[in-house]
């Protein structure tokens, strides 16, 4: 393994630090599969729905890590509109068109409850190698997930944040 050179290891730090890169380069690789497998799997949804073929989505996971998921979508057409939607996404509970993961999300909403938006994208930048600004944070504290989480936002009680983010999922 080049990542682990001796004449390159200037400390025990910079080691994890290095190794930590490759695991987590593993493990994104591994995810990408089984999320290919698991979309495979999942099948055609039914009567009525034409496959649009497969979509990539990138998702931003903790560590910085960028997984890429080929996936099936499929269109109907119900009156005069078209509806789209791709399996995949729906098993996880992935929203349409969002760029980080479900847990990066919740980590930051978590942290928000404490920290200034600018504070909790630093922590995430800074620990997590998550690089994500203080206004997407913001987004996803005070958006409209749901009229309950919005209410007790505008109510003003940070305790209730993480709350109404964990209900949302």
């Amino acid at each position: 393994m080049k990542e682990f050179a001796v004449d390159r290891i200037d400390s025990f730090k910079g080691f994890v630090f290095n190794l930590l890169k490759v695991m987590v380069s593993i493990i994104g690789q591994t995810l990408e599969t089984i999320l290919n497998q698991l979309d495979e799997e999942l099948g055609h949804p039914g009567k009525g729905w034409e496959s649009i073929g497969k979509r990539e989505r990138r998702l931003v996971t903790l560590f910085g890590l960028e997984i890429v998921i080929k996936r099936r979508g499929y269109r109907r057409r119900v009156g005069g509109r078209t509806e789209i939607i791709f399996p995949l996404d729906q098993a996880l509970g992935l929203r349409p068109e969002e760029r980080y993961c479900p847990l990066v999300q919740q980590l930051a909403i978590e942290l928000a409850t404490k920290l200034s938006f600018r504070e909790t994208a630093a922590v995430l930048e800074n620990t997590f190698f998550v690089p994500v600004s203080h206004q997407e944070i913001h987004r996803w504290v005070t958006g409209g997930w749901g009229s309950t989480r919005s209410r007790r936002t505008r109510e003003g009680s940070s305790s209730y944040r993480a709350e109404a983010a964990i209900e949302a999922e």
